[in-house]
């Protein structure tokens, strides 16, 4: 059976895991999220496999994924006013067993758009 990730890294993502993004990245999978916070939560995932902490990505991958990270905050600033960051960095991390990818969070957030925020 293929793993989460797996299905994540392929050319074509399947509806599960929500709707693919298009970028220009070839270091990087981005789609929106399947379980979003709220709207506009969008997922980005090094494609090379075996990538599970932030320590093993590459120079160019780091540049890459915090590159992409930098503008999408720019773009939600303009549009929502912040974004939330979350980085599934290890097994400790809250991620599924089967989804053992490093993996970032981007939630686009606005004033008062969830009733207990911490």
């Amino acid at each position: 059976r293929e793993g989460m990730a797996s299905q994540l890294l392929r050319t074509t993502v399947p509806r599960s895991l929500g709707q693919p993004l298009k970028n220009a990245s070839t270091l990087l999978t981005s789609v929106y999220s399947a379980r979003p916070v709220l709207a506009g939560h969008v997922v980005l995932v090094p494609r090379r496999r075996g990538v599970g902490r932030v320590v093993q990505l590459t120079t160019e991958e780091r540049n890459d994924l915090f590159g992409i990270v930098q503008r999408m905050c720019t773009e939600v600033e303009g549009r929502e006013g912040g974004c939330n960051l979350v980085v599934n960095d290890g097994p400790g991390a809250g991620s599924p067993p089967e989804f053992t990818q490093l993996h970032v969070h981007l939630v686009p957030r606005r004033e008062g758009d969830l009733e207990e925020n911490d």
